[in-house]
């Protein structure tokens, strides 16, 4: 008697419902993630045999006409990109962590929004905003005369500051958990080490909180 309890103790409990579904269909479960998975990587495994395709005829035209210029664009918004990114991310994360302002607990959840809107959609609602025909352009006019400048949407500043505002919260909330975590103590000692305030963050906090979310100070 006390063997059949003591088996009856060591005994697992009998899964039902969806988890003793799951468990008899691993194999199925395997095999419809291996065939999802072909779907997504389709598109990229089709670009990828393509390189092995020779057309020099198309790199030579390319290299002629289009290919330089591309080059260029990718390295203006590549820095652009990067350099607004890591301004506007860091800085409001040292703000949100290190200053006490009006409005300072809902900024500190709100400044995370961007993340639910994609780029593309954001890139479309700049557009239909700012564009000559929007309403942020026709007020414009209307108050300025017609002949009043305005930066125009369709334009690598245009382009950089729509992307800027669609990737800073990687950085922001990077940022906002390292300086929560380390920024008063390091600007403490910075302080006591003679530093200004300005001087402090430049030198101290920033490159010490720059190891949580920058990828080349976390292969230093």
């Amino acid at each position: 008697m006390s063997a059949t309890a003591e088996n009856m103790r060591q005994a697992p409990p009998a899964e039902t419902g969806i988890a003793a579904w799951l468990d008899v269909n691993v194999r199925l479960w395997r095999m419809a993630s291996f065939a999802v998975a072909g779907v997504v990587a389709a598109p990229i495994l089709v670009i990828a045999l393509a390189w092995l395709t020779p057309a020099g005829d198309v790199w030579r035209h390319l290299v002629h006409t289009v290919l330089g210029e591309l080059l260029r664009h990718t390295a203006v918004l590549m820095l652009g990109v990067g350099v607004g990114v890591f301004v506007l991310g860091a800085g409001l994360a040292w703000l949100i962590a290190m200053c006490e302002f009006p409005g300072r607990r809902f900024f500190d959840w709100a400044l995370m929004l961007p993340l639910a809107m994609p780029a593309y959609v954001l890139a479309f609602v700049a557009v239909a905003l700012l564009d000559f025909s929007g309403p942020v352009q026709g007020a414009w006019r209307a108050l300025f005369g017609r002949a009043a400048w305005f930066p125009p949407i369709r334009s690598a500043g245009g382009v950089i500051g729509v992307m800027v505002l669609a990737f800073y919260p990687y950085v922001y909330m990077l940022a906002r958990a390292a300086f929560l975590a380390h920024g008063r103590r390091m600007l403490e000692t910075g302080r006591v080490c003679g530093l200004t305030p300005w001087a402090a963050f430049a030198r101290v906090a920033l490159p010490m909180g720059a190891r949580h979310w920058s990828p080349v100070w976390r292969w230093r």
